[in-house]
């Protein structure tokens, strides 16, 4: 909390910690939903938004670096997932002295594997005149993210979730 300063209170240093991790863990769950949500009905670009913010919330984590390196496979952008994977085994490499973990590692091949797949298929068989699927509008998005938020409270079994409005 920016502004408050206890010195030498434990207590409230433990909850502190405690309610910032509920927080950060509600905060990574909504994302997850609502990215899983844009994917559902063919919204890749956001999805890959969302996982983008997964990303920044928590480096570190590999499931949510593969999570964003599915959902750029989906928007048709394998090659910035194969970027993120690098650029996540190096960060993990340099900050933690760590090692891909072996799911990162098999996901890295089945795209390089499709990739050079694509890549052979397009060579021998040119693509016909495919036109480019159009964006959601802007309020398209903004009512589907309401919707989630909304649903997500919801059913957060009656907790604040940081919600003034909440309080029981």
């Amino acid at each position: 909390m920016p502004g408050v300063f206890l010195s030498h209170e434990p207590e409230f240093e433990k909850w502190l910690d405690a309610e910032r991790a509920r927080l950060g863990s509600e905060y990574e769950t909504a994302l997850e939903e609502m990215a899983d949500a844009e994917v559902a009905v063919g919204d890749a670009l956001r999805a890959v938004e969302l996982c983008q913010l997964l990303v920044g919330h928590d480096p570190h984590n590999s499931r949510h670096a593969m999570r964003l390196m599915q959902a750029l496979v989906a928007a048709e952008d394998p090659g910035n997932a194969l970027l993120h994977a690098r650029r996540h085994g190096e960060l993990l490499r340099d900050e933690l002295g760590v090692a891909l973990p072996p799911e990162l590692v098999a996901l890295v091949e089945r795209i390089r594997g499709a990739r050079v797949e694509g890549e052979s298929a397009r060579a021998t068989r040119p693509e016909e005149g495919k036109e480019p699927r159009k964006p959601k509008s802007i309020w398209s998005r903004y009512r589907t993210q309401r919707h989630l938020v909304r649903s997500y409270y919801r059913n957060s079994s009656g907790s604040s979730c940081g919600r003034p409005d909440r309080h029981q």
